[in-house]
């Protein structure tokens, strides 16, 4: 069982032969802060169902200001926390499941680098970019 604290610990599990990431660093005060974007493709959509149910564990809470829902995902989680109780920003995490997709996204937020809005753009860009991938309007 995947350690439900953090979904980035459990990410690996997700790997298949059809996989791809992408990334970014922040360095503030000596510290790596990523975004990370993963995208698993699965053999069919109820494989993706089973592994979005068995490993996707988004903890956290959704920030109130935070109001995007995709129309686009079968299914979505979205929570931000305080990464072990001593980091000065949050973590926020977003998993979804586009029929034989599972996508996820991770990333700090710092101030002028990455906030809720900027968030929630990456976000929105990835359900066009699947949208599109998937012939969806």
């Amino acid at each position: 069982m995947v350690d439900k604290h953090e979904l980035t610990r459990g990410v690996d599990d997700l790997s298949v032969g059809d996989s791809a990431v992408a990334a970014f660093v922040v360095e503030e005060e000596l510290q790596q802060r990523p975004t990370k974007q993963y995208i698993h493709r699965y053999r069919n959509s109820a494989a993706a169902q089973g592994v979005y149910d068995d490993l996707i564990h988004v903890v956290g809470v959704a920030p109130s200001t935070w109001t995007y829902h995709s129309t686009v995902a079968d299914e979505s989680a979205f929570a931000c926390y305080d990464y072990e109780g001593r980091e000065p920003y949050p973590i926020c995490e977003w998993a979804a499941r586009y029929e034989e997709y599972v996508v996820t996204v991770t990333t700090w937020l710092v101030p002028d680098h990455m906030s809720l809005q900027s968030l929630e753009k990456v976000i929105q860009a990835v359900d066009s970019q699947m949208a599109q991938q998937l012939g969806k309007p």
